[in-house]
């Protein structure tokens, strides 16, 4: 017999597997978690891919730089960039390199390498601060 006003307490009952039961609101939040989870896995597979890539073609390259990832929406890429570097290669090793690239993409097919170029050197050109003007008078001495 229940007493007027106060509720029945409300149990989770366990499910054959041992998982809780809990509605449609429980199995979506559980969906929801498996979906996020992997996917943080694989921008964290992908990003180490990245480093790793990177590190070999650097080693390769005469200088290297990794710059920001384009926005995918600039690229027109269907997923996003991890990894966008610049590397100067010596034209007599540029055979050796594009076939380190191949390699490299098959090892690593949780990331797409694609190889463009060759591209004028901007990356590597140094940038000194600006001097401070100079009178005529300065100049001269």
């Amino acid at each position: 017999m229940r007493r007027p006003g106060r509720q029945p307490p409300v149990r989770a009952r366990r499910r054959p597997g041992g998982t809780a039961s809990g509605g449609a609101g429980a199995a979506y939040l559980r969906r929801r978690r498996a979906e996020l989870t992997a996917r943080d896995e694989g921008q964290r597979a992908a990003a180490e891919a990245a480093a790793t890539v990177h590190e070999a073609l650097a080693a390769y390259a005469v200088a290297a730089h990794r710059h920001a990832p384009q926005d995918r929406r600039l690229s027109g890429a269907p997923t996003p960039m991890v990894l966008n570097g610049a590397y100067l290669v010596d034209s007599a090793t540029l055979s050796g390199f594009t076939a380190l690239v191949a390699a490299l993409a098959g090892r690593h097919p949780e990331v797409r390498l694609e190889l463009t170029g060759p591209w004028p050197a901007y990356s590597f050109a140094e940038e000194h601060p600006p001097e401070p003007a100079r009178t005529l008078r300065e100049a001269a001495r």
